[in-house]
């Protein structure tokens, strides 16, 4: 069946040979329906491009029709325009509750009828290409990173027909200049998405499922179970590296939201003065340096989900406006009065003591009560050593492939070793661990060596300064990420600290961080 074809439930034969002898010579394909089940049992056996219904009929009238053909779940999206003599505003009301997307008066003008079947089509086929680019757009970036020129080219391709499309929208009649308004966010929020995916670049499924002996990640996981299935605001709490956003990432693939982005703000590694434009967006010109419109992440994850890590470390003057995200669903952009809505999912972490900010006024406490609905903490890798062996080979494994090496076995004094330590770093820091491990090991076989980490015993540890243990601590994680102090893989990032804090520390503790080419 063409995609043009255009299905007139109508039981005047008059208007029916108006509308066929009309939309037959404009081009399109016609299939016609006397009544209400004729158009039902036609529409099983086609996916018509706009439906044109006759709201009086006998038997089932339009709005009865209407409701059962978009109960097919082929014909949900098809857009259906009432014709009718009715003009009363409870008619029109109850005509677009039941699913209309236009309303047209009897007696029916073909300039009209033409005008509006050209526009509804065009739209409803604009919406089905966007979503299908999208869809496509994801798949591509779940199996691999794309090459840049290749997304340039996607991105290329969708802005010229979305340019076309909007300058053909606009030369149309002002009725629907509210249709090109939507249009345009809708493409701003795809561009803004697409964006922050290619800069994401990572795979979206990653430790996906959790295996665990551990009763307390155990209940961990039922809880995560439990409250993926809501739209309950999260607040997962826990020590620096025991995979915060890890556990996040699972809840939004859990959830009903999944198909649409996890959008993730780190509130400790971006500045101050540019987290509210982030997380809210701008207007152009509405600073210095604004030289147009930007989306920000609570546009782009709408429908879907916003990981919002180190909450803690959220500046007072922006704690007021999240509050009023999460109470009314509502923001504005930086430079624009007009509220935007948005339907967004929030899951906060930190490692921070909240309660402790509290009292001691850096944190609100109407927002940190608003944010811990459903709090769920995560337990130390020290208190889940019996996982120990199944996070060695799932953290050998993947960066095994990363490398091109393979491990076939661990020595048990390796296990023995690792079970031993009392991990302040976490799982981040058994990650580093082994990719140094890797790194240094031959053959299948891991074996112990230099790169395990030593166990301290409590007469060593009680007999240090604090000063002293800080430094050792410090140089020993500098050591294992290679003299970084920020980035991803930075010692900032292990240690739980700002890159300017660490900085700091490293200046008074007089420590000069060797960098390895």
């Amino acid at each position: 069946m063409s995609p043009s074809t255009i299905l007139i439930v109508d039981d005047t034969p008059t208007n029916l040979d108006v509308l066929v002898r009309c939309l037959g010579t404009a081009g399109y394909d016609i299939s016609v329906a006397n009544d209400g089940p004729t158009s039902v049992k036609q529409a099983a056996l086609i996916t018509p491009a706009l439906i044109l219904m006759d709201v009086v009929m006998p038997g089932w009238d339009g709005f009865e029709t209407a409701r059962r053909l978009l109960a097919l779940p082929h014909i949900r999206d098809v857009p259906i325009i009432f014709m009718t003599s009715l003009v009363e505003t409870e008619h029109k009301i109850k005509a677009f509750q039941s699913g209309a997307v236009d309303y047209i008066t009897k007696p029916i003008q073909v300039d009209e009828v033409l005008a509006r079947v050209r526009t509804h089509i065009d739209l409803y086929q604009l919406r089905k290409d966007l979503a299908e680019h999208n869809i496509r757009l994801h798949q591509e970036i779940q199996k691999r990173q794309q090459a840049q020129s290749d997304l340039e080219s996607l991105n290329s391709e969708l802005e010229n027909r979305v340019a076309a499309r909007t300058a053909e929208l606009s030369a149309r009649n002002t009725a629907l200049n509210e249709a090109h308004l939507q249009l345009q966010d809708l493409r701003d929020r795809l561009q803004a998405e697409n964006t922050y995916l290619r800069i994401e670049a990572r795979p979206f499924n990653q430790f996906n499922e959790f295996e665990t002996k551990n009763r307390g990640f155990q209940d961990v996981l039922s809880q995560l179970d439990k409250v993926a299935k809501t739209s309950t605001t999260v607040l997962i709490r826990g020590e620096t590296g025991t995979g915060k956003e890890m556990v996040a990432q699972a809840l939004h693939n859990r959830s009903a939201r999944h198909k649409s982005a996890m959008v993730t703000v780190n509130c400790a590694a971006m500045p101050a003065e540019l987290i509210e434009s982030e997380l809210f967006g701008h207007e152009r010109g509405a600073f210095t340096g604004a030289v147009s419109r930007k989306l920000g992440r609570f546009e782009v994850a709408d429908g879907g989900t916003l990981f919002l890590d180190e909450i803690g470390d959220l500046p007072a003057n922006l704690q007021a406006s999240l509050l009023r995200v999460l109470q009314e669903g509502e923001f504005n952009r930086v430079g624009n009065p007009k509220p935007i809505k948005c339907d967004v999912r929030v899951v906060a972490a930190t490692h921070v003591d909240l309660e402790l900010a509290v009292r001691e006024g850096r944190f609100r406490e109407d927002l940190f009560y608003r944010l811990n609905v459903f709090p769920i903490t995560l337990p130390p890798l020290r208190d889940r050593l019996e996982d120990i062996p199944n996070l060695v080979f799932d953290l050998l494994n993947k960066h095994g492939r990363k490398m091109g090496r393979s491990i076939e076995k661990v020595d048990a004094k390796v296990i023995d070793a690792l079970s031993a330590y009392d991990w302040p770093g976490n799982i981040r820091e058994l990650e580093n661990l082994l990719e140094r491990a890797l790194i240094l090991n031959d053959g299948p076989v891991l074996s112990p060596g230099s790169w395990l980490p030593e166990k301290k015993s409590a007469a060593t540890i009680t007999s240090q300064t604090l000063e002293y243990v800080e430094r050792r601590h410090i140089l020993e994680t500098l050591e294992l990420t290679g003299g970084r102090v920020s980035g991803p893989r930075g010692a900032a990032r292990i240690l739980g600290l700002n890159p300017s804090t660490l900085e700091s520390r490293l200046r008074k503790l007089a420590i000069k961080p060797n960098k390895k080419s």
